[in-house]
């Protein structure tokens, strides 16, 4: 089986919580993608707040 990167994004839940998410095409398996979600970090209150205001 081989997997290729499709793309890497970061996205900021609701909740104030940074994902990473990279999408892979597979080559040689029965399924033909998947994606790897890797929780980057919780935040603590008032993280949304600081970060908005960059």
């Amino acid at each position: 089986m081989k997997e290729d990167e499709i793309e890497s994004f970061h996205y900021l839940t609701v909740e104030g919580d940074l994902l990473k998410i990279t999408e892979y095409a597979l080559t040689g398996s029965e399924f033909h993608y998947y994606s790897k979600i890797v929780a980057l970090g919780c935040t603590t209150e008032g993280f949304m707040q600081t970060m908005l205001s960059f």
